[in-house]
């Protein structure tokens, strides 16, 4: 007897000539299980009819099962962990370290610049007064360029230290929520 591969009508999981789907247990039917070969009555062979090809009679055939579907798994309902804020000081000093980068990096970039144009246009009404003086000048430029340098650089690790807070603190919620959650 060769393998029948049919699918099941209900689920389309094919049915390797079985007599009930193994995915979702509905019967299945096949030309020679839906009506009986034989007639009862006059012995004709009738594969697959529902009536009788000689004499008419209605043959009997198994009821029509009801789609079977099949059992879904539950899905997994996602628990909700609340991660409680710890560490305020650490929260507070971060915030502030990230405040005073901001104050040093823009504040004395700024500072600097002022400071630089304020020498080079005091040291030109200098000369004015006083002609014998021309080199100070150069000193007023290397005060602002130095000055911007020192700024950005304080200003940038006082924001990295605050953002390294944080990170640390955003490391230490994710664990606790991983640990807490199945």
């Amino acid at each position: 007897m060769a393998t029948q591969f049919n699918a099941c009508p209900y689920c389309g999981v094919p049915s390797l000539g079985m007599k009930f789907c193994t995915n979702c247990g509905a019967q299945l039917y096949t030309a020679a299980t839906q009506a009986p070969a034989v007639c009862p009555r006059c012995g004709a062979s009738n594969p697959g009819m529902q009536f009788c090809t000689i004499c008419g009679l209605k043959l009997l055939t198994p009821p029509p099962q009801a789609p079977v579907t099949p059992p879904q798994m539950p899905t997994p309902l996602k628990k909700e962990v609340k991660v409680t804020r710890k560490y305020g000081a650490l929260r507070a000093v971060a915030t502030i370290f990230r405040i005073i980068g901001w104050i040093v990096l823009i504040g004395g970039s700024l500072f600097s610049i002022a400071a630089g144009v304020l020498m080079i246009t005091g040291v030109t009404l200098l000369e004015q007064e006083l002609p014998q003086i021309t080199t100070v000048s150069t000193e007023g430029i290397a005060i602002a360029v130095g000055g911007i340098i020192v700024s950005v650089v304080y200003g940038l690790l006082a924001l990295a230290f605050a953002d390294i807070c944080s990170v640390l603190m955003d490391i230490e919620a994710n664990t606790r929520q991983q640990a807490r959650s199945p």
